[in-house]
């Protein structure tokens, strides 16, 4: 008599002949506790990293995510959008709630991830040219003003990562030239 163990449906395969199938970005989910919550422009990029490490061995979930592959593209799976959904869901902060609100609650009960996280982004990430300008403006009038170094150096960081997602891309020459500028003049050199 051959007795074979019985396999459970957790170690099973996705592509297994029995019909069961793992929910898309299941681990994923499972591991956005680690996450840092978003709430609001200060964990914005740390958050936004962090869900991007998280999800990018799932194939096109970052693309779905960022819209880059739509729901016309063959590419594409509502499963994941709607996982990716359940994602964000998890990893934003309650007070940062306020801009989904009216999306998932609304007529239309918004649940993809690609419309949330288009929701999030715009405050975050605006790229059009006005926000480029004053986002140099503010470099270039920053001063360190009786704070520590340590906090200009944070807010320098704040400000070049905001620079970042707002299109300008700094090179250390410029980086460098802004923290100078930005110094208290008992630290000038000249």
């Amino acid at each position: 008599m051959d007795i074979k163990p019985r396999r459970t449906p957790s170690v099973m395969a996705e592509g297994s002949d029995n019909g069961y199938r793992r929910p898309p970005l299941n681990s994923q989910l499972k591991s956005s506790g680690m996450i840092t919550k978003l709430h609001g422009g200060d964990t914005w990029q740390v958050w936004k990293i962090q869900i991007f490490n998280l999800i990018q061995t799932a194939p096109n979930a970052e693309e779905i995510l960022t819209g880059e592959i739509q729901e016309s593209d063959p590419d594409y799976s509502l499963a994941i959008d709607i996982a990716l959904g359940s994602l964000i869901g998890q990893t934003v902060q309650v007070d940062a709630l306020g801009s989904l609100a009216l999306s998932i609650n609304g007529p239309k009960r918004e649940k993809r991830g690609s419309a949330l996280y288009a929701i999030l982004r715009s405050p975050h990430e605006r790229t059009d040219e006005a926000t480029q300008r004053q986002m140099l403006g503010t470099l270039a009038t920053l001063r360190q003003n009786g704070i520590s170094l340590d906090f200009l150096f944070q807010l320098l960081n704040v400000t070049f990562s905001k620079a970042f997602s707002a299109g300008i891309e700094l090179t250390e020459g410029m980086r460098r030239s802004y923290l100078m500028s930005s110094l208290d003049p008992r630290y000038s050199v000249f």
